[in-house]
């Protein structure tokens, strides 16, 4: 399953990042299943009691039972390593003018 997993992150980062497959390293396809993970994992129904109870969210993460607040921000660190990641390659890029396909504007 892992294994399809990965195969399908690297070609979605070699078709929508226009990324080539050979730059697609193992940091890039762990980063994506890390992010899936955690969206996966708070997206269960009734995984967390702030799902049932909002007002569980304006609570300290520091009380007891507030366990979702960390994982929360766990879950996050991989999805901003990414976004800033794939920003800053398709910014270097644009400076370069060496701009992958998928990036630029069709005439």
């Amino acid at each position: 399953m892992i294994a399809h997993t990965r195969s399908m992150v690297a070609t979605v980062l070699a078709v929508a990042q226009g990324l080539p497959e050979g730059d697609i390293t193992h940091q890039w396809v762990d980063l994506m299943v890390d992010a899936a993970m955690g969206f996966i994992e708070s997206s269960r129904p009734f995984g967390y009691f702030v799902q049932v109870f909002p007002w569980l969210r304006y609570i300290p993460a520091w009380i007891p039972g507030m366990r979702w607040k960390q994982d929360a921000l766990e879950w996050r660190r991989p999805t901003e390593i990414i976004h800033e990641k794939l920003f800053r390659m398709a910014q270097a890029a644009m400076v370069s003018g060496n701009i992958p396909r998928t990036l630029r504007p069709r005439p």
